[in-house]
């Protein structure tokens, strides 16, 4: 029985396995690239095992370039993005699904609407809003155009409303005001949602790169997606086996974060669309 089911299925598994291997044989070629010697990355033929790997393009990445700062910068500059649109998408979520208000639906379409707002159309006021308010090259300039989030307040929205209603009746009977409403339910009920959120969230501050371009032109200040671009040598061109090590080290950190919450995060996308 079970091997008819397998036979029956075996041309989504085949498309599945070939997908996955059209996936990952870039990140894998990133990471034996990075492991390579100059000789054996400009050699003829293609070899996903290096032939005598070295940790050299390591060595040099920290040594030569400023790759510490740059993801230290990366992180300071996540972690305050993540932060701060965890916080309004919170607020905005519940008061959303739990508050009625005059032009309600209305905010909340703009607030829709505001995803589908290429970032280039207010990439230009906000870099003249933020010199003017001399913040370029600070990591405040870099996270506060970026401090709230349209999709975060969609999800958390549909995972507040998706709340029993008789829990916030029974909790205001007892005298718990909004405030506490919301910290002490609705946000740890809805705490698998929140933890998707911030992965997802992380992900998206840590691969940002058009905003962090214009603003932080010191080497010193800018993050490692925009570190990236400091490989390429005007005498010896591009330096491919550094900026393999270099984008090796980044991509684990993305890595790390999706393979910790990505339970969390296909939980959170079927729950959402449970209300409307």
């Amino acid at each position: 029985m079970k091997l008819s089911i397998i036979l029956k299925n075996a041309p989504v598994y085949l498309v599945a396995v070939l997908v996955c291997i059209v996936l990952i044989s870039p990140i894998a070629w990133m990471f034996s690239c990075s492991f390579k010697t100059a000789k054996e990355l400009y050699s003829s033929g293609i070899s996903l095992v290096p032939r005598m790997p070295t940790v050299e393009n390591y060595v040099v990445a920290f040594r030569d370039f400023a790759v510490a700062k740059w993801l230290f910068n990366s992180v300071i500059i996540t972690l305050g993005i993540t932060s701060t649109q965890l916080v309004t998408s919170i607020l905005a979520g519940y008061g959303f699904a739990r508050f009625s208000f005059r032009l309600k639906n209305l905010l909340f379409l703009v607030v829709i609407g505001t995803m589908i707002v290429p970032f280039a159309v207010t990439m230009i006021p906000n870099y003249i809003l933020i010199a003017s308010l001399s913040g370029i090259n600070t990591y405040w300039g870099t996270i506060i155009p970026h401090s709230a989030s349209g999709f975060g307040i969609f999800l958390l929205r549909q995972h507040m409303m998706s709340i029993p209603r008789d829990l916030f009746d029974a909790a205001k009977i007892d005298g718990a005001n909004s405030w506490t409403v919301l910290w002490g339910i609705a946000v740890p009920v809805t705490k698998a949602a929140i933890v998707a959120l911030s992965i997802l969230l992380g992900l998206n501050a840590w691969n940002i790169y058009f905003w962090p371009m214009l603003i932080l032109s010191k080497i010193e200040m800018q993050t490692i997606p925009i570190g990236l671009s400091n490989f390429a040598d005007p005498e010896f061109g591009i330096l491919w086996g550094v900026l393999m090590a270099t984008a090796s080290v980044a991509s684990l950190f993305a890595l790390t974060f999706y393979a910790i919450g990505q339970k969390h995060i296909l939980g959170s996308f079927t729950i959402s669309g449970l209300k409307g």
